[in-house]
């Protein structure tokens, strides 16, 4: 029995110090932390475990609890401790905030959301923006070296929807049909899922894999010209001097 009331005493001696106290004398509050050592008036002084001892034995000392007063932080704020002798604690003072006050705080909001900078939403946005760079018949280095910034990488076992662009190996490739990828249908390696963006200088282009060709695209390889006669996705294996149903030297 003595080991439960000794345990009982600790638990609520623990649960006391979680407690802010301030030490009142005079009406006055003249130290706001309790100390492991308290010294009394005569000299006297309990050394060590002060502040984990009972609230009975502090409040016998001159201690009182602080109590956080009810407030409205959208209309008030707290203003400094005292001690309140009618109600025999320590609290704080709740001051309503001045129409300039008020104004002021509404700006720092305002300014905070301003400068709160969403990059996955500013992203999304350029993505949008940049549709028509990507539907266009010519689009330049300088356009793929920013777009790649700003789309997102390539994930296996993740779901495409067709159409949709994404980079693999800072290269920026669009989805063919929808799917959900696998770690073995590599975008450089998988032409009937994905093809990839090329850029578009005024030259004439060396035949790459996979790329989408429309009749009429002319492609270099092996130093020879060749005219595409079939729309088609290029893929390893269909050089242009190897598919003759693709592809004519121009």
């Amino acid at each position: 029995m003595k080991h439960l009331l000794y345990i009982s005493i600790l638990l609520f001696s623990l649960t006391a110090s979680a407690q802010r106290k301030h030490l009142i004398k005079n009406g006055e509050i003249v130290s706001s932390r309790l100390p492991d050592v308290f010294t009394y008036e005569d000299g006297t002084f309990i050394y060590g475990g002060y502040k984990n001892l009972p609230d009975s034995v502090h409040y016998a000392d001159g201690w009182r609890t602080e109590i956080v007063p009810e407030w409205d932080p959208e209309t008030q704020r707290l203003g400094a401790l005292y001690y309140n002798v009618g109600m025999n604690y320590v609290t704080r003072e709740v001051i309503d905030l001045t129409a300039e006050e008020l104004a002021q705080r509404k700006e720092s909001l305002l300014q905070s959301l301003d400068d709160n900078f969403d990059y996955a939403q500013i992203k999304a946005l350029l993505r949008m923006l940049s549709k028509p760079i990507l539907e266009s018949d010519s689009v330049t280095a300088q356009q793929l070296e920013v777009l790649t910034g700003i789309y997102k990488q390539y994930r296996a076992d993740k779901y495409y929807e067709k159409d949709e662009v994404f980079v693999c190996d800072s290269t920026l490739y669009k989805v063919v049909q929808a799917h959900t990828s696998q770690a073995d249908w590599l975008p450089a390696s998988t032409p009937a899922l994905y093809v990839k963006y090329q850029v578009d200088n005024g030259q004439i282009l060396a035949w790459d894999y996979p790329v989408e060709y429309a009749i009429d695209d002319l492609v270099t390889y092996n130093g020879v010209t060749y005219r595409c006669i079939q729309a088609h996705t290029s893929q390893n294996g269909w050089s242009p001097n190897v598919v003759a149903s693709l592809w004519v030297e121009n």
